[in-house]
């Protein structure tokens, strides 16, 4: 019998996953939201020596005028405000591994997370990020020639720069373990295909983005088919670190070294930023709200990238890790903690 053919069963167990994992993502980033704000104000009080108020309103209002800041910034405290916005995913990965770790039909999906994924090695994570600011810095510099917008040294500040690091890598990665990790495995274990499971994860990775600022029927298919790019990156070459590296790249190089928006959002921390006093234009190399994501150069990039990610795959010619050879199907397993009619 195909253990891959289809059934009503199996369907609806994948609609629950999927069910899951906005559940996990919406508890998660709740959860992080309060631990995330609440070290940003316990921090802002301890830099500063002062109330802590003026970040309790810049956070509740998303005014950062509270903190003296109009516009760009690259102080310590606009990292600060910068950071809080993107650490609140942190709760994303608390409750996701808590719940890998606990739960037994899912627990193998943590080998997606360490080298015994063979494809997960730090030349893949380099690469990654090498991927993921070229293509970006590609769009960026493409819109920036077409006369989009200007831009301008907002100032460089060491500290900020890797905090903000870190914090887009605990936000990007925290998409990717939902999108890549977990549902990736669980969709590829109902269809048996990378091709089905790329498809159906991707879509729904465009799907949580309806709600951006800005977005347009042009945005989503980009943010689909980064989606696909990711997606490749786990099934070619085998490695779900890459694509938290290429996320990690792609985000910071838009909204922190060129103060873009990322998806329609943006932070006052920047290394460059709009030039004071211009008005970006859309067209097709930028979207003045959702940014260069919402772009037809990005379509272009995109569809690129996911070609050069297959091309490295077929010359490498990886074989994906089956992290769950050994492991019993889901069927089986739950059949298998009810209780058993004694045998005669």
């Amino acid at each position: 019998m195909n253990e891959n053919k289809l059934s009503a069963g199996k369907i609806a167990r994948l609609v629950g996953n999927y069910a899951w994992a906005l559940g996990m993502l919406f508890i998660g980033s709740f959860f992080g939201g309060l631990v995330s704000v609440f070290l940003g104000v316990f921090i802002y009080g301890f830099m500063t020596g002062e109330d802590s108020t003026p970040m309790i309103l810049a956070l509740s209002m998303s005014d950062t005028s509270m903190l003296g800041i109009d516009g760009y910034a690259a102080s310590g405290t606009s990292a600060l405000y910068s950071a809080v916005m993107y650490f609140t995913d942190i709760g994303i990965w608390i409750v996701a591994l808590l719940y890998l770790r606990f739960s037994k039909t899912s627990r193998p999906i943590l080998k997606t997370l360490t080298h015994s994924t063979a494809g997960n090695t730090w030349a893949n994570l380099g690469l990654g990020l090498l991927v993921g600011f070229a293509m970006n810095a590609l769009c960026v510099l493409v819109a920036l020639g077409s006369g989009s917008f200007s831009l301008s040294f907002v100032g460089f500040n060491l500290v900020g720069v890797l905090l903000l690091f870190v914090v887009v890598f605990v936000q990007s990665s925290a998409e990717e373990l939902l999108c890549r990790c977990y549902l990736y495995q669980k969709t590829l274990r109902t269809t048996g295909s990378h091709v089905a499971t790329i498809a159906i994860t991707s879509i729904a990775f465009g799907l949580l983005h309806i709600f951006n600022n800005g977005v347009t029927v042009l945005a989503i298919v980009n943010v689909i088919l980064v989606g696909v790019l990711f997606g490749l990156m786990v099934w070619k070459l085998d490695s779900p670190w890459m694509a938290f590296a290429a996320h990690t790249a792609w985000n910071f190089t838009q909204n922190i070294l060129f103060g873009l928006p990322n998806s329609g959002n943006t932070v006052p921390f920047a290394i460059f930023g709009i030039t004071s006093g211009t008005t970006p234009t859309s067209g097709f190399a930028y979207d003045s709200v959702f940014g260069v994501e919402g772009s037809g150069i990005a379509t272009i990039v995109l569809l690129a990238g996911c070609a050069l990610v297959w091309f490295i795959g077929n010359k490498r010619n990886n074989k994906p890790t089956d992290i769950w050879v050994g492991e019993p199907n889901e069927q089986n397993s739950q059949a298998e903690s009810l209780p058993q009619a004694p045998t005669v």
